[in-house]
């Protein structure tokens, strides 16, 4: 008999959770073999880069990008967009079928014909999502963490280690959002939209109220200006930073908890 839909959730992710963190962890090593090459030329990547507009540095690479060193280069590469992306893009994918998913399977119902309650069902799919984040988690900080100590790139352990939480935690409320979203509608689409328009709306306004001055007010509205934004591994994490995101997760979770209990699910 079914009594834990952690362990379940947990089961039934295992083979893609594997294929992720693997993929993760081989996208770092790419990513990192080209730091000696781009080290040694990086005086006049940095002359190339500099002589780019300050909109479009802004935007992807940072003002104050320096490709000469391993901080500089991972911000560049990975932390600036393509990492949270890849974490938010899990995220919300498990996020959004965790409850919709099952409903439009038509597996939700002999879900709660088990001996569990719907708010049990709820907070053992968010357990189940928590732990996958943290599976990518792992995964790409030990293998920056070898990369750093292999090819001498000088980065603080400490900050590629609060980088890497940021991206998971970044990527724990854009994909509980989707979760609340697909337990309130039923529908796995809509939670997939409305995380990936969160989590775009949040870049975009991160990105551009530097640019924009009355947009400038605005940027601490966006969950990226928490993460860290394009320069997440330079300025490390805060307090009100991981406070914010914690708190943004924990009202999509309530909200999630309460929604799914209250849903009418014989239509």
């Amino acid at each position: 008999m079914l009594r834990n839909v952690f362990t379940k959730s947990l089961r039934d992710q295992r083979r893609s959770l594997l294929f992720w963190a693997v993929g993760i962890a081989l996208y770092v090593v790419m990513n990192v073999s080209l730091y000696p090459t781009i080290h040694n030329s990086s005086s006049q990547l940095n002359v190339y880069v500099k002589s780019l507009p300050g909109v479009l540095r802004k935007l992807f690479i940072g003002s104050n990008l320096d490709l000469s060193s391993g901080t500089g280069f991972l911000d560049a590469r990975l932390f600036s967009f393509v990492s949270p992306m890849i974490f938010l893009i899990f995220a919300i994918g498990v996020g959004a079928r965790a409850i919709a998913g099952e409903e439009e399977t038509g597996t939700l119902e002999l879900l709660l014909s088990y001996p569990v309650s719907r708010r049990r069902v709820v907070s053992d799919k968010f357990g189940s999502m928590t732990v996958g984040l943290v599976v990518l988690f792992a995964a790409q900080f030990f293998t920056m963490l070898i990369a750093n100590l292999a090819l001498n790139m000088g980065i603080d352990a400490l900050k590629m280690f609060e980088a890497n939480i940021s991206t998971a935690l970044l990527a724990l409320a854009v994909g509980t959002l989707a979760l609340a979203v697909g337990a309130a509608t039923g529908r796995r689409a809509v939670g997939v939209a409305a995380g990936g328009a969160v989590a775009l709306l949040a870049y975009l306004l991160n990105a551009l109220a530097p640019l924009v001055d009355w947009l400038a007010p605005a940027r601490r509205a966006s969950l990226f200006y928490y993460y860290g934004g394009i320069e997440a591994l330079r300025r490390g994490t805060t307090v009100a930073g991981v406070g914010v995101l914690l708190a943004f997760t924990a009202v999509c979770l309530a909200a999630a908890l309460l929604l799914f209990d209250r849903r009418d699910l014989k239509g």
